[in-house]
């Protein structure tokens, strides 16, 4: 079978034989977690060690402080909430990787993945009850196995929203990843958009503020120094509570492409240039 996962966004807040889906497509933050020790204190949904995973979403849910608070608790552990148990550092753990594997647990309360026919058409309404989540298609294939065990593989499609707010970038270099924006964007800093595909895609609108600062934002394809396929020259908007939207023309390249959004200014000051809420893709 196919199925169908609809992930709300979780504000801080980086697709012959038979088919089969599983309960939960492959979250990032899912393959995070399976790989570290996180199974042997806790249990999706009963009390072990620590506390389920799911009584911690509950916990949590509508704290707007919890992607910052729950990754810290991830990387230094710490104890004192749920119990006199402390539960073990990781500090192997990146604050992004942290990141990931809480806002998988926040997702532990939403509904299940649909299931859907091998083929066939489905109408996408969640997005119109809550908006600027990302749809999730994951499918399953297990051959007939022949003279050998069976083989299995798995293949996720990731649909965004047109609107992507900035934190939410796939990869970020030299840049401040914040709660609710990306900020301390430097020359040659670029962030990351994985497997965009611009079919019917015209230009793309930036919310931005810049203090004190002009400069150029290309994106490129394929790498940081690939083709250029969008340019925009900001200006800067005088103070950093003062956010405009601009618009820049892009080139649709053709099929899926990583995008790399490349920020630059040769001439000093060069530091501290740009501080990104959201963009948009528009037709």
């Amino acid at each position: 079978m196919i199925g169908l996962h609809y992930m709300p966004r979780i504000s801080g807040q980086p697709q012959m034989g038979h088919q089969q889906i599983t309960a939960v497509p492959a979250h990032p933050g899912k393959l995070l977690m399976e790989s570290s020790d996180c199974k042997a204190c806790h249990q999706l949904d009963k009390k072990s060690v620590g506390p389920a995973f799911v009584e911690v979403a509950k916990k949590y849910k509508g704290n707007k402080d919890f992607l910052k608070y729950l990754s810290s608790k991830i990387i230094k552990g710490g104890g004192g909430v749920w119990g006199e148990h402390s539960m073990a550092a990781h500090p192997q753990l990146s604050n992004v990787q942290a990141g990931e594997i809480v806002k998988y647990i926040m997702t532990l309360t939403e509904e299940q993945a649909k299931s859907l026919p091998q083929s066939g058409s489905v109408a996408l309404k969640d997005h119109q009850k809550q908006p600027g989540g990302n749809y999730i298609l994951s499918a399953t294939y297990t051959d007939g196995g022949g003279q050998a065990t069976p083989l299995s593989g798995t293949a996720f499609l990731n649909l965004r929203a047109a609107r992507v707010q900035a934190e939410d970038a796939d990869e970020v270099r030299n840049i401040g990843r914040q709660s609710s924006a990306l900020g301390s964007i430097h020359n040659k800093s670029w962030f990351l958009l994985k497997g965009i595909d611009l079919t019917g895609i015209r230009s793309i609108t930036y919310r931005y503020s810049s203090l004190n600062r002009d400069g150029i934002l290309e994106v490129h394809v394929k790498s940081s120094k690939g083709q250029v396929i969008s340019t925009l020259n900001f200006k800067q908007t005088g103070d950093w509570s003062k956010y405009i939207e601009v618009t820049a023309p892009v080139t649709d390249p053709g099929g899926k492409n990583d995008l790399y959004f490349v920020f630059k200014k040769d001439e000093e000051p060069n530091q501290h240039m740009f501080t990104l809420d959201w963009l948009e893709f528009k037709k």
